[in-house]
């Protein structure tokens, strides 16, 4: 169930909490009032006012982030359904708009509806089973709004109120935040200031933005581990990523394109001064590990074709043994091929703890953190790993899809 943002219509400050308030209810309260557009793709934050209302807010942030994909595919789901019910409604009332082609011929690009539909549903489940204890913990809090609201320990004016200092505060009025984005901005204190939608950035403000963006978009992406020696087609990407960021902010100084160049150049600079800074220590090259990975990515894709194909002759030839036998075969060496990819999983992670491990003894875990911790790749596998772990050391069926991706 998504909650929806409440009304803005108030203009009053934050409510404060009343004084000798019973602690797990003002916990409870901040819960509540924290939560009120939590399945936004963007979340909006506010900066918090004390330490209780710091501590709820990224106790919530932690179990969001742990359901981005989540929010992520239920709002792809709902904007689609959104589109489709406008397109029938102008074909009911309004069937000579001339908006109706190009937001047909927008749709048609998405590809068959009824599989884009299915694939959704099946995505959020799997979400959804993966990320149970979290979406409980999101549960629970609408329950608990709901027994507040009943007996009075919660008021919708006072959520109102609540939800309009958030948007007046909103330190993610952009949207360039992510949810690992606020929890690091939150636990620094390092809020940025709140400036006025009508105020645009400066020239300065601007290029201190993005000297910030291109390098997380950077270290997001980079895998210190790859054996790709010249990273220019990452740099391209994250420029361009860079530049539809803030693609507004830029046709305003024509003239920022030379300082640009120089930031990005300084960043991808000081990136390699750190990766060049570990290799004195002796570690595994996990590198290689991860080559033969997606040899065997490409490897499973194949014989699952292949397995669709044989099963649709069987379908076609159900008396054929030779076909059944090429099955059976077939399955047991797309197993077998799993059980190689998991192993090289299970190597991978723990190999690169060794390693963390001695970049640390050799005084360097300073600089192997800042070039690993936002690796996408790197926590996808841990993650994975972890739940891999947990399920008698093997990954779940239901992951294989995402994997393959």
């Amino acid at each position: 169930m998504f909650i929806n943002p409440i009304s803005m219509n108030h203009k009053s400050t934050t409510p404060a909490f009343q004084k000798g308030l019973n602690p797990e209810v003002a916990r409870n309260q901040y819960k509540i009032l924290l939560t009120q557009d939590i399945w936004a793709e963007k979340l909006k934050v506010k900066q918090p006012e004390n330490s209780l209302e710091k501590e709820v807010l990224l106790e919530i942030l932690q179990n969001r982030l742990r359901l981005d994909r989540f929010a992520r595919l239920n709002n792809l789901l709902a904007k689609l359904k959104t589109q489709v019910s406008y397109i029938n409604s102008l074909f009911e009332q309004d069937p000579s708009n001339p908006e109706l082609p190009s937001l047909i011929q927008e749709v048609k690009k998405q590809g068959n509806l009824d599989s884009i539909y299915k694939t959704l549903h099946k995505q959020i489940e799997r979400e959804a089973s993966k990320n149970k204890p979290f979406l409980d913990y999101f549960k629970n809090i609408e329950k608990l709004e709901d027994d507040y609201l009943e007996k009075h320990l919660m008021k919708y004016s006072k959520m109102e109120k609540f939800w309009y200092q958030i948007n007046k505060n909103n330190i993610n009025k952009d949207g360039n935040y992510m949810t690992q984005d606020l929890i690091d901005i939150v636990t620094q204190d390092k809020l940025p200031v709140v400036k006025s939608v009508s105020q645009p950035l400066s020239k300065k403000q601007l290029l201190e933005k993005i000297t910030t963006q291109y390098e997380n978009i950077l270290l997001e992406n980079l895998n210190i581990y790859s054996e790709v020696e010249n990273h220019t087609r990452e740099a391209y990407k994250a420029k361009q990523t860079l530049a539809e960021l803030n693609i507004k902010d830029l046709k305003r100084f024509p003239d920022i394109a030379k300082q640009v160049g120089k930031i990005c150049t300084f960043i991808e600079n000081k990136i390699t001064y750190q990766a060049d800074k570990l290799g004195d220590i002796d570690i595994y090259p996990i590198g290689t590990i991860m080559e033969d990975m997606k040899r065997i990515k490409f490897g499973i894709k194949e014989m699952k074709k292949d397995i669709v194909i044989l099963k649709n002759k069987i379908i076609a030839n159900p008396d054929n043994q030779a076909l059944k036998t090429e099955l059976a075969t077939k399955e047991k060496d797309l197993e077998e091929a799993k059980c190689d990819w998991e192993q090289g999983l299970k190597a991978y992670v723990e190999f690169e703890k060794i390693n963390h491990q001695r970049m640390t003894d050799g005084g360097y875990e300073k600089e192997y953190s800042y070039l690993t911790t936002k690796s996408k790749e790197l926590n996808k596998f841990k993650d994975l790993y972890n739940t891999m772990k947990n399920s008698n050391n093997k990954i779940p069926e239901n992951l294989w899809d995402e994997i393959l991706l």
